[in-house]
Order: structure tokens, then sequence, then C-alpha cells
């Protein structure tokens, strides 16, 4: 993985962990088509369960991985969310991503809409890990 960037971003896909987000994820029909289940049974069978997995980010942090710059849009309201939303960038998706980089002692920034970054910050950051330059330098 290179140095990354995510704004809204999903990091996991695992309906299994999104419960904690939305305790509807294991019944919502996009899991199902995205992983040709016909049934919450589905995930469990061993060809789902991969494709799943294969879709989790968080599956894949190592202790060698560069840092991530992480924004949402919305704020981090409590969780499980209330019945009816449905929200599928909420920043808990990079709270759990954050926890598994901090875990290892890697390096993340996480933002949301209470904790917004300084003017700049973003920038800063693809500039430090990124390699870049400004002009002139």
């Amino acid at each position: 993985m290179e140095q990354g960037e995510s704004y809204d971003g999903q990091t996991s896909l695992d309906p299994d962990a999104i419960v904690k987000i939305n305790p509807r994820a294991r019944t919502h029909p996009w899991f199902h088509l995205l992983f040709g289940a016909s049934s919450p049974a589905d995930f469990d069978q061993p060809n789902v369960r991969k494709l799943i997995d294969d879709a989790t980010a968080t599956n894949f942090v190592t202790k060698d991985d560069p840092p991530v710059y992480m924004n949402y849009q919305m704020d981090l309201t409590p969780i499980p969310l209330p019945p009816g939303e449905q929200n599928m960038h909420h920043p808990y998706f990079g709270v759990m991503l954050k926890e598994k980089m901090d875990s290892l002692g890697l390096e993340s920034a996480l933002h949301y809409q209470s904790k917004p970054p300084q003017p700049g910050e973003d920038f800063e950051f693809i500039l430090k890990h990124f390699g870049l330059k400004m002009a002139g330098e």
C-alpha cells in the first residue's frame, strides 16, 4: 500500500464489522448484491467470506504500511445508527482503520465535521508523505 488519502472511505465491507455502525448491515440488500449472496446466511459460505475479507481494507493493514489521511464530511455521531439511517460513509469507518493503524504504531490522521483539519493540513500531509516539494524548494 502506498501513502493514502481517504475521503468518506469505507474501510470495511464486512457486514459483521459494520453492524457496529448499522445493526441492519447483514440484511441490507446492497451487501447481498455486492457479494452474490441470496441471504445473510450466505455470508458464512467460504467463497462469499473470501470476497468479503478481500474487500475489507482493515484486513490488510500491516506494520510496514505508510501513513493514511482520512476526512469525513459528516460528524462522528453515536453508533449504532438509529433505525432507518443507512449511512455507508460514517466516520466510524475511519475510526476502525485508525484503531488498527494505531495498534501497529502507524501514523494516520482522522477528521470529521466536529474535528476538522487545520487549514492546509491535508496539503501538508501530502507534501510530507508523498515526497513532493513546493515550487522553488
